[in-house]
């Protein structure tokens, strides 16, 4: 073990790149340990960047800026860079769809095959179809799926609607085992085409053990429109059987977890919607401003506790849920009498008699939304426990301190206005055909519009990291530890 360590320390290199030439030719080039930094600056794409040589877990690929927002790439192709080799990591990094077509700008990652143990982190990625894109695919032999993928601390959002008719969902993944989506801001996922219906993010295509946790989703933040889903197990479908796992999109996804995650401002449609999900966990959510949480189909199998929630729990096509200690149907005064100021997305408390103790223990949730620990007795309602320990905000991503520094590089905006109080609108898919049900989307060509301008430069939590070739290594090898990812890592 520490021969090889020892060699990866040797090959690899810290390699700083200025322009997309020399960001190509480094990618093109890497070796397991390199840790590639981007200098400042702007990187223009017109073609993807194939990520295919193999990292190890000791001496992954690393592909980085100093600072979140000083190196931006803008790609006017279908995809940013795809990924098929395991290790690679990916920090501060800014990546923006700039096609005058939006059905042109599919992903900013598309994340295949043996890309196992990829980590974005700390990004901002923004004007894309689905910004993040997981999937099988055959390179000889049989088709493979991403494993044990990690997305942290990054903001995926769109400025405008996205004028297509293609899927829009920033995190869509089919397939795949053990994915974990944590810390992140995801917004403003509108579909301006076809159905006009969209996800924040689900998995799918018969994966397995998947995790939401501590995410800050809000349906409409920016602007409005569309019918606007919060987070899913399983989407809207997936098909043919070839692209699921095992060969069978029967079941979409298999243990599945959404723990302490703010879902909010999704008025015309559900903040969560399970899908053939089977023994999934939906716990410690705070679902604000939508119609509530929907578990349809008769192999969707779901434990629903601790929850505090506009709208319903409703099983429908045979759906079978196991409920304790949810609040429902929460009113408008409600939320105004309990809460600080929800509709700006601040739920600290200010009347807890019916939160605070009043869930039950859970031995798979120890902490909070802002990773506080559940340990004063029984755990409160919702995603926030409040115990005094942390003051945590909820207006934006928690991003705990030892992964990093939060870089705020713009103004804050408000939340869009998102109208009255929901209703119950029925208009969660159910026949979604347009959901991706291939490796990669085909774009369909025909909008002449241009992209509008930028929304508010905010950058979501912006966790940095610094590190080099050799200080990665050496860590291994000498401390034979890794750096903290928060306080109870799943």
């Amino acid at each position: 073990m520490i021969l090889t360590v020892l060699a990866a320390i040797a090959l690899a290199a810290d390699v700083i790149v200025s322009d997309s030439a020399t960001l190509r030719a480094a990618i093109d080039d890497a070796v397991s340990g390199d840790v590639i930094t981007l200098s400042p600056g702007t990187y223009p794409l017109e073609s993807t960047l194939s990520c295919r040589s193999d990292g190890t877990l000791d001496a992954p690929i690393v592909v980085r800026s100093e600072v979140l927002g000083d190196a931006v790439i803008t790609a006017d192709a279908l995809i940013a860079l795809k990924v098929s080799a395991p290790h690679w990591t990916f920090e501060n990094l800014d990546i923006q769809g700039v096609c005058a077509d939006h059905s042109a700008c599919e992903h900013a990652f598309q994340i295949v095959g043996a890309a196992d143990h990829t980590t974005i982190r700390g990004c901002r990625l923004h004007d894309w179809n689905a910004q993040i894109k997981g999937n099988g695919e055959d390179p000889g032999g049989g088709r493979i799926w991403p494993d044990d993928v990690l997305v942290e601390h990054s903001e995926l959002y769109s400025s405008t609607g996205r004028r297509t008719s293609n899927p829009v969902t920033p995190i869509d993944v089919v397939g795949g085992q053990r994915w974990t989506v944590r810390g992140n801001f995801i917004h403003d996922h509108q579909k301006d085409g076809g159905d006009t219906i969209s996800y924040a993010a689900f998995f799918k295509g018969h994966g397995a053990d998947g995790i939401f946790e501590r995410n800050l989703v809000v349906c409409e933040y920016l602007h409005t429109g569309g019918v606007r889903l919060g987070l899913s197990l399983g989407g809207g479908g997936s098909s043919p059987d070839s692209i699921c796992e095992q060969s069978d999109c029967s079941i979409e996804h298999v243990r599945g977890i959404l723990r302490n995650n703010v879902i909010a401002h999704c008025p015309s449609d559900v903040c969560i919607y399970l899908n053939e999900a089977v023994d999934s966990k939906i716990t410690h959510n705070t679902l604000y401003d939508c119609t509530g949480l929907d578990a349809r189909f008769g192999v969707t199998v779901a434990d629903v506790r601790n929850n505090v929630l506009s709208g319903s729990i409703r099983e429908r096509d045979g759906a079978t849920t196991t409920l304790g200690s949810n609040l429902e149907g929460m009113s408008p005064d409600d939320w105004t009498d309990w809460f600080a100021d929800p509709a700006n997305l601040d739920f600290s408390v200010v009347d807890g008699f019916a939160i605070i103790d009043a869930g039950e223990t859970l031995a798979d949730v120890s902490d909070d939304f802002c990773e506080n620990l559940r340990d004063d007795g029984l755990p409160d309602i919702g995603a926030v426990e409040y115990d005094g320990d942390v003051a945590c905000i909820t207006t934006e991503p928690w991003c705990p301190e030892d992964a990093g520094t939060v870089t705020d590089t713009g103004t804050e905006p408000s939340p869009a206005d998102s109208g009255t109080t929901p209703t119950d609108s029925e208009t969660t898919p159910t026949d979604d055909v347009t959901t991706p049900t291939d490796d990669v989307t085909t774009p369909t060509v025909g909008s002449d519009s241009s992209v509008d301008g930028e929304g508010d430069d905010k950058g979501g939590c912006g966790c940095q990291s610094t590190g080099s070739a050799t200080g990665y290594a050496l860590v291994v090898l000498l401390l034979g530890c890794r750096r903290r990812r928060g306080s109870n890592a799943a």
